[in-house]
This record gives structure tokens, sequence and C-alpha cells, in this order.
């Protein structure tokens, strides 16, 4: 293969790298470890994308009778999956997202936020002093 990338069942994912051939695994599974759904993608693309379709192959049976479960009550992931899509597609979905948030997202949040929605940037004595109060902590 000679630059040009051949797929030929949608079950493949191979991506090539500069160690040769790779494969990823996206899987989700339940509190108790165990796997759900899982998606196979090239080694050479990013988990983030991926995201959206895992949580829409998402089928848990029911014991009874009855459609099965399409949604979880909660998404806990790593700090890649914390992106601005994936998390309104979680609220959008009535999902509560556990995903910690990267610190460049941090720092852009409070770049973008107005200030007087974030008065401990102007006075940090103040949030400190709250903080304290609330934990029980003499100041």
């Amino acid at each position: 293969m000679t630059g040009i990338e051949r797929v030929t069942s949608s079950r493949e994912a191979l991506g090539r790298s500069r160690g040769g051939l790779s494969t990823k695994i996206h899987l989700v599974a339940d509190q108790r470890c165990r796997p759900i759904t899982r998606l196979t993608s090239p080694g050479r693309h990013g988990d983030s994308p991926r995201f959206i379709p895992l949580m829409e192959s998402i089928c848990i049976r029911r014991r009874g009778l009855g459609r099965p479960r399409r949604r979880p009550a909660r998404a806990m992931g790593d700090k890649v999956y914390s992106s601005r899509g994936n998390r309104a597609y979680l609220r959008r979905h009535g999902i509560q997202a556990v995903i910690p948030v990267k610190e460049d997202q941090k720092a852009n949040r409070l770049k973008r936020a107005r200030p007087e929605a974030a008065p401990h940037r102007r006075r940090p004595g103040l949030v400190r002093a709250t903080s304290r109060r609330s934990a029980g902590i003499a100041g």
C-alpha cells in the first residue's frame, strides 16, 4: 500500500503509524467494569470524535418486556472526552458528565466570564474567607 489506505470492511480498524499498524478500542462499561458496548477505530484517529457514536451504540436489555435502555444516568471519562461538543451532547440527553476539565478549557472559561459573574476574580480574599467559614475552619 503506497500511501493509499484501503478499507475492505466496516469492521476493520487498522491505522498506520510510525510503529506499524495499530487499532484503538473504545469501550463502555458499567460500574462493575462489565463491558456494554465497544467500537474500534484506526490507531491514528483521536478519541474524542468517537465519544458520541459510542454513547449512541449503548443498548442495555431489560430483564422483562420493554425497550432496551439507551441512556445511562452518568458518563465517566478521561480528560480527552471533555470537549464542548461532548458535554453539550450529554446535557441535551440529560446525562450527568463526570469528566475532568482540561486546564486550557478552564482558562478559556474564566477569560470569557463576565466580571459580575466571577466576583472571586476581583476579590480573592472574599472567596477564601467564605470557603473557610463554610468548611468550619476558623480564619
